[in-house]
């Protein structure tokens, strides 16, 4: 394959941190995550407001002393805290 096939392929730095600081810029009010619990009110989170909680979560790891490279167990009900706190938990280090 010639160079100039790869570099189109080449996705350095374009991992799931930065698509999702990319979506809350670029799309901060479009719905990223809804939850429709068997019973209770449905709920719908924006790329903006799901962003902002990683985000958060990830501020509070640091402060707890988790480094990039520190393993996080996380031990949850299937829910969409679950899903923050697993982006969170991406190879991207606790301060984002």
């Amino acid at each position: 394959m010639n160079d100039d096939v790869t570099n189109d392929f080449q996705f350095a730095g374009q991992d799931v941190p930065w698509l999702l600081a990319l979506w809350a810029t670029n799309s901060p009010d479009k719905p990223v995550l809804i939850w429709e619990p068997r019973s209770g009110n449905t709920r719908t989170w924006t790329y903006k407001e799901f962003y902002d909680q990683v985000r958060g979560l990830a501020a509070g790891l640091a402060q707890r002393g988790v480094n990039k490279g520190d393993r996080v167990l996380i031990h949850s009900d299937n829910s969409p805290r679950w899903s923050s706190h697993g982006m969170r938990a991406q190879p991207w280090g606790p301060s984002g």
